[in-house]
């Protein structure tokens, strides 16, 4: 479990020193990975679809806002930066909860407790 979660992270690490989201930019990531327009929130309502399309276009304007003051002319490479960012973030999200689930179905969780082994020492 550790490898997957150390493989899964070095990606983000590294983008993520790449790209160095400023304060502004990480709250901006913040925003926009809570009004994520995944595929559950058109599910459950389109009023919901709505409001998240409405306030992640809102975050963007203020992105583009926050740009222009700073005299960024040509913004569009750093904004695909951040937005690649995001979906390596929650990508990594899903990797780890889908390896997760794995582990769980293979009843690795319930095993290490029974022994009272450590999950490093299930390979053994």
């Amino acid at each position: 479990m550790r490898d997957n979660v150390r493989r899964t992270n070095a990606t983000m690490r590294d983008f993520y020193k790449r790209v160095k989201p400023d304060n502004f930019e990480f709250m901006a990531l913040l925003g926009l990975s809570f009004w994520n327009n995944g595929r559950e929130v058109a599910l459950q309502s389109e009023h919901l679809s709505e409001a998240t399309d409405r306030n992640r276009a809102q975050i963007l304007q203020e992105l583009n806002i926050v740009y222009k003051k700073r005299g960024i002319a040509d913004y569009a490479t750093r904004l695909g930066d951040l937005l690649c960012l995001l979906d390596i973030m929650e990508n990594d999200i899903l990797k780890n909860a889908e390896d997760i689930e794995v582990f769980r179905l293979h009843n690795l969780f319930n095993e290490a407790y029974e022994h009272g082994r450590n999950f490093s020492e299930l390979g053994k």
